[in-house]
């Protein structure tokens, strides 16, 4: 219990939180706010790596869904 408090205490919270800082203070704002949602794809291969997940048809739809939304939301877009 003792280790998993700590480790969601400092690792999950101050060294993550600092680096999200870090990446809104270099993107801006709107732009870093896209990059949370990537975090479920890198949770899934973390995930495929270390307890053995299987990717499934519906798991795989989803993660082409998610980078698909990105670069439609990072393209350059004509100035007007």
């Amino acid at each position: 219990y003792v280790g998993a408090l700590v480790y969601l205490a400092i690792p999950g919270s101050v060294i993550g939180f600092t680096a999200y800082l870090t990446l809104v203070g270099r993107l801006g704002p709107e732009r870093a706010a896209y990059s949370t949602v990537l975090f479920p794809v890198v949770a899934l291969n973390v995930s495929a790596w270390a307890e053995g997940y299987r990717w499934t048809a519906p798991a795989l739809a989803g993660l082409l869904l998610v980078m698909a939304g990105n670069v439609l939301v990072f393209r350059k877009r004509p100035l007007a």
